[in-house]
């Protein structure tokens, strides 16, 4: 399972939980089957696109949180960052690590 597949599932859960939503509960609010949500949280099964887009509706988030959220945890989570600036000032506010340590100049 990749990284970004777990933050999903972890973030559907969340979302739940934050509700204090049994999933038996959530599968009678949103038309989804509760052992089909299970799977989902449980990544026992993979989720449809179809189920995604429905519990985002019934959790009034855009379709694109859970991937987008998914994909910013997962970088921090493998210590990647897609802002190259912003990698840059995390770097310069981390302890030096040893003699290696070179700093790239980006571009204004």
């Amino acid at each position: 399972m990749s990284l970004i597949n777990y933050y999903v599932r972890r973030l559907l859960k969340k979302q739940r939980s934050s509700r204090r939503l049994s999933l038996r509960r959530l599968g009678k609010l949103s038309g989804i089957c509760f052992t089909t949500l299970a799977s989902m949280e449980s990544g026992k099964h993979g989720m449809s696109l179809d189920n995604l887009l429905r519990l985002a509706e019934f959790y009034r988030v855009p379709p694109s949180y859970f991937l987008l959220e998914a994909e910013r945890l997962a970088s921090i989570a493998s210590g990647w960052n897609p802002n190259p600036r912003e990698h840059q000032q995390d770097l310069a506010a981390q302890p030096d690590s040893g003699p290696i340590r070179e700093e790239v100049a980006l571009p204004a």
